[in-house]
């Protein structure tokens, strides 16, 4: 009884870590605007962008299934299993880390030049570099969070690197006012690096004493085979928010991807807002599902895309009524992504209007449609930036990024009214005003 007493609280604070660490990433963001020239700022967020989404998959879907399995073995006291998975965790995401940076490596090396471009280049090795400690830190993150030390956890993944990264870049630009890029990346890397081992000392902490005094036992293929679908989705998901920043920079102008960046990093805070909305649906959702009241289910839905419309649409006013001033605070030149910031911050408008339906396919076991439809709207995307960026420049982008996430929606949204009657959108609404005798 005490642990549920606990739980509203534990939930209070792990969404103030989320936001305190999305609001530091955002700071970091409006001093390299101010410090940095317009290019190397260009530059920072390319170079980011890419470490940060190579980082997804290098980890092979560990964290993944490390949130799926390790409660289940804790349940049923196989600790031999969990030593396994975590000793074999770690091991898989080094070296993956590894032959992701090293591929990335090779692909950087073919299509830049490194004679032409060489702060650019120099740049993305630094990121290709941070890739396999980024994959541990996320690795250590999942073992915590499925060791029940969520706020641990969180503390670790949002707030350790840009805390170390900020104080980091404040005590340089005392000692050499002229801090380029490069220096940025490398103390971002310092931040990441810091990151690693304080989630290091807390797993050793936080690690079972069973562990101590056992052999490990080891279940790849079930472990892979988890981890996977999902690291495709999400690995999708990511490449779908990053992969218009790195087309701006490279059909465009470093500088338009930086303008770019910044109007991303700004809707992301609406997109923030939705996940918080999923996170407290998705629980409730499964438990509900688990009882098999369709009705309930449907309304809990329902409600969930009514709470993301109304949260998603209010920020978004706000941030269009003040878009002018907000980017005014990175510099004069960002006042161009106007146009921009208010079709991303359609995106998420659109993105609510669709509320949980994810969960909804997930619990249904719609994985294969789930992949099909992150791997479609990344195929949109992608087409529709080559297509629009050489003409319309960064709006072309903002653009694609939300026929891409329309599609990508409506896919699943289709899937799950076909499969299960069950309409979890904003247009499902109207269930809410049903009679349980008129549901089944």
């Amino acid at each position: 009884m005490a642990k549920s007493n606990k739980l509203p609280l534990i939930a209070i604070a792990n969404f103030a870590l989320k936001a305190g660490g999305a609001g530091l990433n955002l700071l970091i963001q409006l001093v390299l605007a101010r410090l940095l020239s317009s290019e190397d700022f260009g530059i920072f967020i390319i170079a980011f962008s890419l470490s940060t989404s190579v980082m997804v998959v290098a980890s092979l879907g560990i964290p993944l299934s490390a949130i799926k399995f390790v409660p289940l073995y804790r349940h049923n006291n196989e600790w031999p299993l969990i030593r396994g998975f975590f000793n074999a965790g770690l091991i898989t995401t080094l070296l993956g880390g590894i032959a992701f940076s090293v591929l990335s490596f090779l692909i950087i090396n073919v299509i830049v030049d490194n004679q032409s471009f060489p702060t650019l280049y120099n740049a993305l090795i630094i990121a290709t570099i941070s890739i396999p400690f980024l994959a541990l830190s996320q690795t250590l993150v999942a073992y915590l969070q499925s060791l029940q030390h969520v706020i641990t956890a969180e503390f670790v993944a949002n707030i350790i690197r840009p805390v170390v990264t900020l104080a980091g870049i404040g005590i340089i630009i005392m000692l050499i006012p002229n801090l380029g890029v490069k220096g940025v990346l490398w103390l971002t890397f310092i931040g990441i690096c810091a990151s690693v081992l304080v989630g290091i000392k807390q797993f050793i902490r936080y690690a079972p004493e069973q562990l101590n005094s056992i052999s490990s036992q080891f279940d790849f293929r079930h472990w892979f085979a988890a981890g996977f679908s999902t690291m495709v989705i999400m690995g999708g998901v990511i490449l779908n928010e990053r992969i218009d920043v790195m087309l701006v920079g490279s059909l465009s102008s470093i500088e338009d991807a930086g303008v770019y960046g910044v109007c991303a990093r700004l809707a992301f805070f609406v997109g923030f807002a939705l996940t918080a909305v999923n996170a407290i649906l998705g629980p409730q959702l499964s438990a509900i599902f688990a009882t098999n009241d369709m009705l309930k289910l449907r309304k809990v839905a329902a409600a969930g895309a009514a709470m993301s419309v109304v949260a998603a649409t209010t920020l978004s006013l706000i941030l269009i009524l003040m878009d002018t001033w907000v980017l005014s605070l990175f510099g004069t030149h960002f006042t161009a992504g106007q146009s921009v910031l208010q079709i991303l911050l359609m995106s998420q408008i659109v993105v609510a209007c669709f509320g949980a339906t994810g969960a909804v396919v997930v619990l249904l076991g719609g994985y294969r449609i789930t992949i099909l439809s992150v791997l479609v709207a990344l195929s949109v995307n992608v087409v529709l930036n080559l297509l629009l960026i050489p003409e319309f420049g960064p709006t072309g982008a903002a653009l694609a990024t939300l026929i891409g996430q329309f599609i990508g929606c409506g896919i699943i949204a289709l899937w799950c009214i076909s499969h299960s009657r069950i309409n979890a959108t904003i247009f499902g609404v109207s269930v809410l005003f049903r009679a349980r005798k008129s549901v089944t």
